[in-house]
């Protein structure tokens, strides 16, 4: 059995693992993807609560600006404060999913990461031994020729040699 035969079970492992190697980077890329776009929603939700926030502050500024200038009821500016209070609950909650799908996206960011470099690994050594198989089978080819070269001298030779005998 030749040397390039014998690595054809090689390639073929090689080649499957490239192969399944280039499928996991495809999914972490696809999870990455995902967990970029879960970041934007939750960054729009934070943007609005952020401009509902900045609404209500003014709106209770213009309430107690309001309530120099007139009655305002206390009873509608609590109102107005505890609506204020719940946007800024409500805003901080979001800061905090977004600080948590920005850690998620770098998770997913740095595993997406680890599959590529797996992946180039992998079909570096699969292209490696490609390259073996390619120059052994060059050598052989070249061997026979060569081979084949010679015996054609022989034969010439062994030709010429009895052509003179005779």
């Amino acid at each position: 059995m030749s040397a390039p035969f014998k690595l054809q079970p090689l390639l073929a492992v090689q080649e499957r693992r490239a192969c399944l190697a280039m499928d996991e980077v495809k999914l972490k890329n696809g999870v990455l993807r995902r967990r970029e776009s879960e970041r934007q929603a939750v960054r729009a939700h934070c943007g609005e609560a952020q401009r509902a926030f900045d609404s209500e502050q003014q709106g209770y500024v213009d309430a107690v600006v309001n309530n120099l200038r007139r009655a305002v009821s206390a009873n509608g500016l609590a109102v107005i404060a505890r609506r204020c209070e719940l946007r800024r609950a409500r805003l901080e909650e979001l800061q905090n999913l977004l600080r948590a799908a920005e850690a998620a996206v770098a998770a997913a960011r740095t595993t997406a990461a680890h599959a590529r470099r797996a992946y180039m690994r992998a079909h570096a050594r699969h292209e490696a031994l490609l390259i073996l198989a390619k120059k052994w089978q060059l050598e052989r080819a070249d061997r026979d020729g060569r081979a084949a070269e010679q015996a054609a001298q022989d034969l010439q030779a062994n030709a010429l040699a009895e052509v003179s005998l005779r």
